[in-house]
């Protein structure tokens, strides 16, 4: 038998992290306003970003986003926009730039680091840029859609802090084969 090689495993993650992403934002997202959306996605993709990196996580958000939009599975059917495919891709960037180690790759970060970067990556990404495409999209003016998606933001960010925090504890149990070599 020969050995996988690492490029091969971190890709067959990546697309099962992809798989699970469009079916949790499939059957886990609903509008609660015309502009608020609860969905879970993000986490998959901020996990992605967490364990294989922020080039990886990038990925996984911008195929995990067109592809949710190419089969139909959005909560709120539309057009396609591409800002929302941006905020993906950060959200996977975002997280594997403050949670993964290369060096280091079975480091488990502390709660606090979980929790401060899981709360960087939501105001970044919902609060200020998803603000900003709703604004967009929908108006009136940024100030006053950033207020009306404060609540929900932060209520979504002590989701995913939980959400980050049980994962993120649990990783090198649940992706052994990324840090233990591959038996021959």
């Amino acid at each position: 038998m020969s050995k996988i090689s690492p490029k091969t495993l971190r890709l067959v993650y990546c697309a099962t992290f992809i798989a699970i992403a469009v079916v949790v934002g499939s059957f886990l997202s609903f509008y609660l306003t015309e502009s608020i959306k609860f969905n879970l996605a993000p986490v998959v993709i901020m996990l992605t970003g967490a364990v294989l990196g922020p080039i990886w996580g990038a990925a996984a958000g911008g195929v995990t986003d067109l592809l949710s939009f190419l089969i139909g599975t959005a909560a709120k059917p539309g057009p396609y926009f591409p800002g929302f495919t941006v905020t993906m891709i950060l959200y996977g960037l975002i997280s594997g730039l403050i949670f993964y180690r290369k060096k280091r790759p079975s480091e488990i970060p502390s709660i606090a680091k979980i929790s401060l970067g899981t709360a960087l990556t939501q105001t970044v990404c919902s609060l200020l840029i998803n603000s900003f495409w709703n604004y967009l999209l929908y108006g009136p003016t940024y100030l006053v859609v950033l207020t009306t998606r404060l609540p929900s933001t932060y209520i979504m960010c002590a989701v995913y802090i939980v959400l980050m925090c049980i994962l993120l504890k649990n990783k090198q149990k649940m992706f052994k084969s990324l840090y233990v070599p591959v038996a021959a």
